[in-house]
């Protein structure tokens, strides 16, 4: 997602989003035949993610999972360091906003459904009022 402000007269800044674009290319780290076993092995990295815990004290977002993911993709040897550290650079750049600019909506929506802590206790959530909730993306 990128993030960009426009300023008219003396109100406040309009915040935009577009979206943020890091790209890596996916290495046949363990000799798969073709690409169906290259996503396969993908994907099954993949589900090895942390799901977030969704709280007002603060939580990952989509942007935290990605590079998480990328990580451990360059760990099994199916990006490498140097397309790992490109997400990082980029969380270290854009992370702080797409956190202001997503976190209260993400949090709206969860509470919404009373499952994060500080939303209220609801069939469903924990003593503690925390829902795990995995923010993915479709791999295709």
């Amino acid at each position: 997602m990128k993030l960009f402000q426009e300023r008219k007269g003396d109100g406040p800044p309009k915040i935009y989003k577009k979206p943020i674009v890091a790209t890596a290319d996916l290495h046949r780290a363990n000799g798969e035949a073709n690409d169906e076993d290259l996503t396969t092995n993908v994907v099954e990295i993949l589900k090895t993610v942390p799901a977030s815990e969704i709280q007002r004290s603060g939580f990952d977002n989509c942007l935290d999972f990605a590079v998480e993911a990328v990580r451990h993709l360059s760990q099994g040897g199916y990006v490498t360091a140097a397309e790992y550290q490109h997400f990082l650079n980029v969380k270290t750049t854009k992370g702080v906003a797409v956190h202001a600019k997503t976190d209260q909506g993400t949090l709206e929506k969860v509470c919404k459904r009373n499952m994060a802590g500080g939303c209220g206790q609801r069939k469903g959530t924990s003593s503690s009022g925390t829902s795990k909730r995995r923010m993915t993306r479709k791999v295709k």
